[in-house]
C-alpha cells in the first residue's frame, strides 16, 4: 500500500521500523502467478524453520475476473483456489520456511463490497485448506473490521498500516 498512504505509514514502513530482519517482498496488484517471482527473491540462508513467510494472494485474482467478465460468479472462486492450493502445496513441498497464508478482508465501501459472498466463500476454503494441511492461518479480516483501516476504498490506510503490522509481529 506504499503508493496509497504518506511516506512512513505504510504497512513495509512499519514491519522495517518495527523488526530489522523484515523483507517484503509484495507487489501492488500482485495475483497467484506472480508468486514464484517474489519468493524467488528471498535469499538461500532464510530457507529455515526460523523464517516466517506471509502469503497474501487470491484477491487481485477474483477480483479481475468479476471486472473482466463482469461476473460475480461463485464458480470462479473454485478455479482460482485450485490455482492457490496447487502452488501453496508446491511452496510447502520446496521450502522450509514457515507458511502463513492470509485470508482476504472485506472492504468496507465502493464497489469492492459487493463481493462479500465471494470473499466468504474464499475464506471458508481458506480455512479448511490451512487446517488439512497444518498451515498457519492469519485471518485479516478479523482485524479489517472499519473503513477507517481503508484508503482508495481497498487498501490499508495510515491505520490500517499500523494495525496489520502490529497484528503480523505479534504473531511471532
Amino acid at each position: 500500500n506504499d503508493t496509497y498512504v504518506k511516506k512512513g505509514n505504510s504497512v513495509t514502513d512499519y514491519l522495517v521500523k518495527n523488526h530489522k530482519n523484515s523483507l517484503i517482498l509484495a507487489q501492488d496488484d500482485s495475483k497467484i502467478k506472480n508468486i514464484d517471482s517474489q519468493i524467488n527473491k528471498i535469499p538461500d540462508n532464510l530457507n529455515k524453520k526460523s523464517t516466517y513467510v506471509f502469503i497474501s494472494v487470491g484477491g487481485n485474482d477474483l477480483l479481475d475476473y468479476a471486472l473482466l467478465t463482469n461476473d460475480k460468479n461463485i464458480d470462479v472462486v473454485n478455479e482460482v483456489f485450485e490455482k492457490y492450493e496447487k502452488k501453496i502445496l508446491e511452496l510447502k513441498k520446496k521450502f522450509k520456511f514457515n507458511l502463513i497464508l492470509t485470508n482476504i478482508y472485506y472492504p468496507k465501501t465502493g464497489i469492492f463490497q459487493y463481493y462479500d459472498k465471494t470473499i466468504k466463500l474464499w475464506n471458508s476454503k481458506l480455512e479448511i485448506f490451512a487446517n488439512n494441511y497444518k498451515i498457519k492461518l492469519f485471518k485479516i479480516d478479523k482485524l479489517f473490521n472499519n473503513k477507517k483501516y481503508f484508503t482508495n476504498h481497498i487498501e490499508p490506510s495510515n491505520f490500517g498500516s499500523e494495525l496489520l503490522s502490529t497484528a503480523i509481529l505479534s504473531l511471532e
